[in-house]
């Protein structure tokens, strides 16, 4: 069974090569793919991360993630509302760095608290909901 940091890490390194397929085309399906991709990987993880609230060492890290999660949210709600032609590109070449770093935190400060602090079953619980959450965003 695959942990929970990989099942996430491979969802976030998914919606970065979704972003680099968008910045390499300029196709506009590929960004509406993208920015609905985002969104619902952001919603999983909020509603993930209000559901383990109840961690007192990650609540600093829950709120690193979730402003983390507002800022993106913000500038893909900037890009959807702007026509493709009218699109200035560097907000979303200036996402990409910070979803990697956004990553990166998590590996460093998330993932290895809930490893401690959740057991076996609990895990495995919450990494088949967010496996099946990701793959029905998927599908539709």
């Amino acid at each position: 069974m695959e942990d929970l940091k990989e099942v996430l890490k491979k969802d976030h390194l998914r919606l970065i090569s979704l972003l680099d397929n968008f910045l390499n085309t300029r196709d506009g399906n590929n960004l509406i793919i993208f920015i609905n991709n985002a969104e619902r990987h952001f919603e999983i993880e909020n509603g993930h991360i209000y559901r383990l609230g109840n961690i007192p060492e990650l609540k600093e890290v829950n709120l690193k993630i979730l402003e983390d999660h507002k800022r993106f949210r913000s500038i893909l709600k900037t890009v959807n509302n702007t026509e493709l032609f009218d699109l200035d590109l560097s907000a979303l070449k200036e996402i990409r760095e910070p979803l990697l770093l956004h990553n990166a935190f998590e590996d460093e400060n998330f993932y290895p608290v809930l490893d401690k602090k959740l057991n076996t079953t609990d895990k495995n619980q919450l990494i088949e909901e967010i496996k099946d959450e990701m793959s029905f965003a998927l599908s539709n």
